[in-house]
């Protein structure tokens, strides 16, 4: 056999089976004995670059799922997972499947586990991931539910708090002896924040910018 380029980059291994990753393959290992025989490799069906083919894989003896992250060179690629049937020959493979709202850089199928009729495929991006639950049904993988970190209102509203107070120390030693020349029927700490426009957004919005993301 010609060699795998890249091979040996991801491994899973369930009781007699072993699946190793290389670039644009992955190869089953069948165990008998003591030893352990090549027996199938597992190829993308209907995918033009398969370069990141192979970077996670896992089985779980019945079925195994196999990562695509990215394609190489392809910024606009979103991402897949194959799921093969390892020891049904009349089951139809493999079935691809996706994060219907990935981002471009979402990079889904860095990560891959399979358990039964479960898959979880992560989609861990530039910034907040995500990670994709599909459950096997009538012969179909289907998106069964999607897990997202929850946004902590609390930090955050602790971070703004603390800029508005350490904004007012800042300024108190002007703010307690400005006189202003203008009467206003305003109550005085509403007077004291009325400003230009342009001044506003230097005093609170880079700050704001800042700390409220």
């Amino acid at each position: 056999d010609e060699p795998t380029p890249g091979f040996g980059r991801s491994l899973a291994t369930s009781p007699d089976l072993l699946i190793v990753g290389g670039e644009g393959t992955a190869a089953t290992f069948r165990r008998r004995g003591d030893r352990w025989d090549r027996e199938d490799d597992l190829t993308p069906v209907g995918l033009s670059n398969a370069a990141s083919f192979g970077g996670t894989v896992d089985c779980d003896g019945r079925y195994a799922v196999v990562g695509v992250s990215q394609g190489e060179g392809e910024s606009a690629q979103r991402g897949s997972a194959f799921l093969f049937a390892i020891d049904d020959p009349l089951d139809p493979a493999p079935a691809s499947v996706a994060g219907p709202d990935s981002g471009v850089d979402g990079a889904f199928g860095a990560a891959a586990v399979i358990k039964g009729s479960l898959a979880v495929v992560g989609s861990p991006g530039s910034g907040n991931g995500a990670v994709y639950l599909f459950r096997r049904t009538l012969d179909r993988w289907r998106l069964e539910r999607k897990l997202v970190t929850q946004w902590r209102f609390a930090p955050a509203a602790v971070a703004v708090g603390l800029l508005f107070a350490a904004a007012l120390l800042a300024v108190a030693p002007f703010l307690s002896t400005f006189e202003s020349a203008v009467n206003s029927p305003l109550p005085l700490p509403l007077r004291l924040i009325v400003t230009r426009p342009v001044h506003l957004l230097l005093v609170w919005g880079i700050p704001a910018l800042v700390v409220l993301p």
